[in-house]
């Protein structure tokens, strides 16, 4: 089954997710705890210029401290960290949480629905069936060069839960003018309930999570309260009054196609 690359941003966001970075060595750590599967991949990638390999762990504590420390560009986690079904989940969204780095799913699941859902949770930038090994340094390339199709559909899925206004927040939130009219309060309610159902502890972690998705060119701080109570001061002075929630545009359009 192969998917089609969704149109899930505004012309905006669009424009910065094709972005090309730079070439530069891309650093990368190893999370598997399959010795052998292990050894392969750390033979391949050490014989890349392009790569440097700064780190090679077996397990979720060691890779999250490891992660941490080094700051890596990529990390590749294996899906089924230490025989835990799922465990490198929540390794790899402590480590994205955490740490600047893109990650990778590994696993040796065919299930596509499984991985889909495993790499969502995880806020992964991309996913690899071990099977694929001979994808594994173009995938690592492209990852950190752009942002994948599979990064497109993993953020489509992470928005679907999103109302229409959520999705207008979060677009503001995340420094795009998108003409919002909503009251202060109004705004900070549907915030929470961004958060809460991404299941992030406050706005800078959604800015941080967002930026591996095309969100790059944002400056370092979100839009601040002051500038938020600007915008919502001015808006009040015009007619007609704000609308309801529910009247707001998507700007995310929900079009997640596979074939």
């Amino acid at each position: 089954m192969q998917l089609k690359k969704p149109v899930i941003f505004s012309v905006i966001h669009d424009k910065q997710a094709k972005k090309v970075r730079p070439m530069k060595t891309i650093r990368i750590q190893i999370v598997e705890d399959d010795a052998d599967y292990r050894y392969l991949m750390e033979r391949t990638l050490r014989k890349e210029p392009r790569f440097e390999l700064c780190s090679v762990c077996e397990d979720s504590q060691t890779a999250l401290t490891s992660a941490i420390a080094k700051n890596p560009d990529i990390v590749l986690m294996d899906l089924n960290l230490s025989g835990k079904e799922l465990d490198g989940i929540e390794t790899a969204r402590a480590i994205r949480l955490r740490t600047n780095a893109r990650v990778i799913i590994l696993t040796s699941y065919e299930d596509h629905e499984t991985i889909i859902r495993a790499s969502t949770r995880a806020f992964a930038s991309a996913y690899l069936y071990k099977s694929s090994f001979s994808s594994l340094v173009p995938m690592l390339i492209e990852t950190a060069q752009s942002v994948t199709s599979q990064a497109h559909l993993i953020c489509s899925l992470l928005l679907s839960p999103l109302t229409d206004a959520e999705r207008s927040v979060l677009q503001y939130t995340l420094g795009q003018d998108v003409g919002l009219h909503s009251s202060s309060k109004t705004i900070a309610n549907q915030l929470t309930g961004i958060l809460r159902k991404l299941g992030l502890s406050n706005k800078k972690e959604l800015i941080h999570i967002f930026r591996a998705y095309g969100y790059d060119l944002l400056p370092d701080e979100p839009v601040s309260d002051a500038v938020a109570q600007k915008k919502d001061a001015k808006a009040s002075q015009k007619s007609p009054p704000p609308p309801d929630d529910h009247d707001m545009p998507s700007m995310f359009p929900k079009i997640i196609e596979m074939c």
